[in-house]
């Protein structure tokens, strides 16, 4: 339940970015948690990886789904204030694929290989969402946003699989989901 409040105030605080936009009057006058929140909605490489992230960890336990979508955020920001070029290439490549082969096999990941997932996730998006922010409150916008995207899309496929006439659609959707994020998310890597 605490994980579920947390998600819907991060969510609360991303949501109020329009207000400020419409407040502002220009994109160019956000403040830099808002354009680091919005680098991952308008780039599909991180949008789809940390899509990719929620459907992979949905069905572990929470605990694990939890701490590996807060490990995202936080491989997202380590990586957004470090080096923003520091998973160009083959490991976002790689990264992308091991998630993506584990969410279309239907297979659930233990808790360990989970967090692991979620650190190499946030990277990626980190890396694909900028040229180097080294603002940290940009950073923390990406961060809110891997947490938001990714959070949401596990709990709603947990909650989807509670009801009875879902239960055998939640897994195949999972797939589905997993296998369409990958190969949107492999392209897209290759030019990085």
């Amino acid at each position: 339940m605490r994980s579920t409040a947390g998600l819907v105030v991060i969510t609360v605080v991303c949501l109020l970015g329009p207000l400020v936009a419409r407040a502002y009057g220009t994109a160019e006058a956000l403040p830099r948690f808002w354009t680091g929140a919005l680098l991952l909605v308008v780039a599909p490489l991180p949008l789809a990886a940390s899509i990719g992230l929620g459907v992979t960890v949905a069905f572990a336990s929470a605990t694990a789904a939890w701490l590996s979508i807060c490990a995202a955020g936080l491989g997202a920001f380590t990586i957004a204030v470090v080096d923003a070029t520091a998973f160009g290439g083959s490991p976002s490549v790689a990264v992308i694929a091991i998630a993506g082969i584990v969410s279309i096999l239907g297979w659930t990941p233990p808790a360990w290989l989970a967090l692991l997932l979620g650190l190499a996730t946030g990277a990626v998006a980190a890396t694909a969402s900028n040229a180097g922010m080294q603002h940290w409150d940009a950073a923390l916008g990406l961060t809110a946003m891997v947490i938001v995207i990714s959070g949401w899309t596990a709990k709603s496929l947990r909650y989807a699989r509670t009801f009875p006439q879902l239960e055998d659609v939640v897994p195949v959707a999972r797939r589905v989901i997993g296998a369409w994020g990958t190969a949107i998310a492999l392209l897209l890597a290759r030019s990085l």
